[in-house]
């Protein structure tokens, strides 16, 4: 959530945790690097390396590549069945805008090195 207009500012360089939520479950969770809080928003950052706890069928496709097990992570997240895993993020540099007044934010990925 983005501070109001006038409101207390994120400091750039600190840590917040983002906390997906659905049907008051935590589904997935990461800690990220405020990279600037103003008037229009907030962006963040995360990178390699970081912890994440998310859907452990999400991370069992990420381990094993395997297509279907991709396949029912949806279905699991709309029924509300998941289990939370630990996975540390790789790959890609996430950076995430979230802009004031909008109902969606917008990520970027960068791959790992890249300027």
């Amino acid at each position: 959530m983005v501070a109001s207009a006038g409101a207390d500012r994120f400091d750039e360089g600190a840590t917040l945790v983002r906390r997906d939520v659905l049907r008051g479950r935590l589904w997935s969770a990461s800690a990220h690097r405020v990279v600037r809080d103003d008037d229009a928003g907030l962006v963040l950052a995360c990178w390699p390396g970081t912890e994440v706890v998310a859907a452990s069928t999400w991370l069992q496709w990420l381990r094993t590549g395997d297509a279907a097990v991709r396949g029912q992570a949806l279905p699991d997240l709309a029924a509300a069945h998941w289990e939370l895993g630990a996975w540390t993020w790789r790959w890609t540099t996430l950076v995430t805008q979230i802009r004031a007044g909008e109902w969606f934010s917008v990520h970027r990925r960068v791959p790992a090195g890249a300027s």
